[in-house]
This record gives C-alpha cells, structure tokens and sequence, in this order.
C-alpha cells in the first residue's frame, strides 16, 4: 500500500473515531493522514472538526489555516475556521470566513445564520466596547 492509500485508510479510521467521538484517537488517525499525505487537503480540515468539538478553538484555527494554504478555496475549512474564530470572538475575520466559504459553495450549510449570528456577537462587541469607554470619560471628568 502506497503512501497516499495509507493515508485514506488512516483518514478513514478517524472518522470512524470521530462518529464514535472517540476525539483523541481521531486525532492520532488524522495527524498519520497529514504525515502520510501532507498535500490533502481534508486531514487538516477533518482534524480541525475534533478540535472544533473538543473545543481546542487556536487549534481547530490552525488546522484550517494548514488546509487553506492546500486550497484557498476549500469551503469546509473556511466555515470551520470560522466557527472557530467567532468563540475566540475574532468576529470580523469569522464572518469574511463565512462570506468566503458561501461564496466558493453556496451549498455550505447555514453560512447566513453564521453570518448573522457573528454580525450579532460583533455589535455587541463594539456597543460593549463603546460604554466602557464613555463610562471611563465620565470617571477621569469627574476626577477633575
């Protein structure tokens, strides 16, 4: 068996991990996929959905990043990176992400709900960011 028809097994293997949410042994079976075949681009992409599960946010995001290099245009790692990015609260590069990958394949799943909800997440941000500043100017004038 060649290279490239080990790394499929191993791929295969881990996503019969994964459904049986045996996270860390999919991960053992994806990180064999990428050494075996670092050229594909869903081993980093499966393998930044464990860490999407387990809730490892930096390194579901580096996965992703590792497949876009792959494929620029590779939607399923765009979406998922830019799950990721919304729970680390990078809101702005997570909808571009969710933008990008709607854009590359309409038939990503509910990419306007992810939009939506980041755009949500993003106001709040900024409405949070906005009265901590007005409250400081309001404490150091009545320093004065």
């Amino acid at each position: 068996m060649g290279d490239k028809e080990a790394a499929k097994a191993a791929k295969d293997e881990g996503n019969k991990e994964f459904k049986a949410d045996n996270f860390e042994a999919a991960i053992e079976c994806y990180d064999k996929a990428i050494k075996l075949d670092p050229e594909e681009v869903q081993y980093p992409a499966n393998r930044a959905m464990v860490h999407l599960k387990m809730e490892k946010w930096e390194e579901a995001e580096k996965d992703c990043n590792a497949a876009l290099v792959i494929d620029p245009e590779f939607a399923k790692a765009l979406d998922r990176r830019g799950q990721a990015r919304v729970e680390m609260g990078k809101y702005e590069e997570a909808i571009e992400d969710f933008q990008k990958a709607k854009e590359v394949d309409p038939k990503t799943k509910n990419t306007e709900d992810k939009i939506d909800s980041a755009r949500k997440l993003l106001e709040e941000k900024n409405n949070k960011e906005q009265e901590a500043k007005k409250k400081s100017k309001e404490e150091d004038a009545e320093e004065e």
